[in-house]
């Protein structure tokens, strides 16, 4: 009987003395101090750029924001200016080449202090360019003779508006804006071998930048 309580105490003594080394340890290395995270992201894809704005709470050690992607192998640095420590709010456009990225936002202080990353820091975009652009159908055209085009249905919502240009028998280039709701379009001046031009014009959802399709000719 004494043998067993000796041995309880010697484990208890034992796992005392663990704890104290583990407690030790995270005392040893400080106290972990993280600047506040960023608030209420938004991103806008634009031609080869992107455009984000993010709000930035009143913790006055917050320095700059560091906006990463391309799993973090890129990255731009935001200085932030305030007054009276009050939230903030921060808008940026940049560069950044066509594809599907997240954006990672990260906020620091001047000690080398650093966010913590939530779901909330992040943000997925997806920037076109011209890989976009050449997937990309001109508004479908029905029929088409040296009177007029007769429109098909507009496929898409993306579409803003067509434009149709083509040279007239007097030599004089005729640019005529044709919006979705039109049916049809004369071509006031067109002739047998004409060559007539039809761009349709895009903006993605929530998109900076306005693209054309590549250009679709007719000869009538």
């Amino acid at each position: 009987m004494k043998i067993i309580t000796v041995l309880i105490i010697l484990t208890l003594f034992i796992g005392c003395d663990d704890m104290n080394n583990i407690n030790q340890e995270y005392i040893d290395r400080g106290e972990t101090i993280y600047t506040g995270v960023v608030d209420s992201i938004e991103a806008s894809p634009g031609y080869n750029r992107v455009r984000v704005n993010w709000f930035i709470n009143s913790d006055p050690r917050v320095k700059k924001t560091v906006i990463y992607w391309n799993e973090g192998k890129d990255s731009t640095v935001v200085q932030i200016t305030r007054q009276d420590n009050i939230p903030t709010h921060h808008e940026l456009t940049f560069s950044v080449p066509e594809g599907a990225y997240v954006f990672q936002f990260v906020t620091k202080d001047n000690e080398g202090h650093h966010s913590v990353n939530t779901t909330f820091s992040e943000i997925s975009v997806s920037i076109y360019g011209d890989r976009y652009i050449a997937g990309l159908s001109n508004r479908p055209v029905a029929s088409i003779n040296t009177t007029k085009i007769t429109w098909g249905d507009v496929e898409s919502v993306t579409i803003l508006y067509t434009t149709v240009s083509y040279v007239d028998d007097e030599g004089v280039k005729q640019v005529i804006k044709v919006e979705n709701d039109s049916t049809e379009t004369p071509l006031p001046g067109a002739q047998a071998g004409t060559d007539v031009s039809v761009v349709t014009t895009f903006i993605p959802v929530n998109g900076l930048d306005e693209v054309n399709a590549l250009p679709r000719v007719y000869t009538l």
